[in-house]
């Protein structure tokens, strides 16, 4: 593993974070939660800010902090390229400046550094805004600027802390494609802290979910949608969670008088029912034929989401159904619109709670 960290850190005497990750080289490990969640206070960790309380850090062959062993290296030594939210560009120096203070604090001479920097300007596709500063570039340059920079010192691990997040919409979407191939030609670990759920799954390989300073679920994407452990990791990654009984495939859910029923019957007793909102089709009448899961219900509430829109029904069951705006032209939904909605036995997932 290039990183290898396990550890606590305390950043009050209310709060402390406690986690254990490793993250190999050649791959990119989200840490994902909320604000206020200790992902800035692991930054500030890995990064050499702040010293932990207990436990160990890694990075590459090194061990950089452990408390147990009097061992704690600085930042300058740590040889970890970090990203920052603002980015944190240095506003007089021009690009091909920023992106050589790496290599030149690091003991480069002034020649080497520039040779350096100009390689990652040619292939970042920065050459023409080697004489601008700062202020003059783009959010998304800024952000290019911002990771060549922490590239530039070849470091053996990359921290990426929301490195999207001061980017508009439109923006983020084209700079989140152009981030994962510049990410896939780096071959040291990345570790990307985000709030945002699209960025951990389409550019982490392993998603590492953090609440109130613990690790509450850890996976694949794949493994986080269809099976995640709270309603916060459910609602992130856009699958409806219930808390159910199941008993031969019947699920009766938690606090509902609706039953579902599933394929699932290896998960008996108290378990967690996900279901995805493409699975969940929307209809203004009883559709016909048997759907082993149908029941008429209420729009409480229509949220547009680019190509689709998320729209939530009431009781018996609180849901989120995905559909296409066409499709809610054609059914005529708005907020109070009575409806029914199926949903497939083969599209529940279970696990045990």
């Amino acid at each position: 593993m290039t990183l290898d960290a396990s550890f606590t850190a305390r950043r009050s005497e209310v709060f402390d974070v406690s986690i254990d990750i490793d993250v190999a080289r050649g791959t990119t490990t989200a840490l994902l939660g909320p604000n206020g969640s200790g992902k800035s206070t692991i930054v500030s960790v890995l990064a050499g800010l702040l010293a932990i309380e207990d436990g160990h850090i890694r990075i590459g062959d090194k061990l950089v902090d452990a408390p147990s062993e009097g061992v704690f290296v600085p930042v300058a030594q740590r040889h970890v390229g970090v990203v920052f939210q603002d980015y944190l560009l240095f506003d007089k120096m021009n690009v091909l400046e920023n992106i050589a203070f790496g290599p030149r604090a690091a003991g480069r001479v002034a020649s080497d550094a520039k040779e350096i920097a100009q390689g990652l300007m040619e292939q970042f596709g920065l050459d023409s805004l080697a004489d601008l500063h700062p202020p003059q570039l783009s959010g998304g340059q800024a952000q290019q600027v911002a990771l060549a920079r922490a590239l530039a010192i070849s470091p053996s691990l990359l921290l990426l802390d929301e490195p999207l997040a001061a980017l508009d919409v439109a923006t983020r979407s084209r700079f989140r494609r152009s981030l994962a191939e510049h990410l896939d030609s780096f071959d040291g670990a990345r570790l990307l802290i985000t709030h945002d759920a699209a960025d951990a799954f389409l550019l982490a390989e392993q998603i590492v979910v953090l609440e109130h300073g613990r690790v509450i679920q850890a996976g694949s994407a794949e493994e986080i949608r269809r099976h995640p452990a709270t309603p916060y990791v459910a609602a992130l990654s856009g699958r409806n969670l219930l808390q159910a009984t199941n008993t031969g495939g019947v699920l009766a859910v938690d606090g509902s008088d609706q039953l579902l029923q599933t394929w699932d019957t290896a998960a008996s007793g108290a378990v967690l029912v996900s279901i995805p909102p493409s699975a969940i089709a929307v209809y203004t009448e009883q559709p016909h034929g048997s759907p082993r899961n149908t029941w008429a219900t209420t729009v409480s509430a229509i949220e547009p989401l680019g190509d689709t829109s998320r729209v939530y029904v009431g009781a018996p069951l609180e849901l989120s159904a995905d559909l296409t705006p066409g499709a809610i032209a054609s059914l005529r939904l708005e907020p109070g619109s009575s409806v029914w909605v199926s949903i497939k036995a083969t599209e529940i997932d279970v696990s045990q709670a």
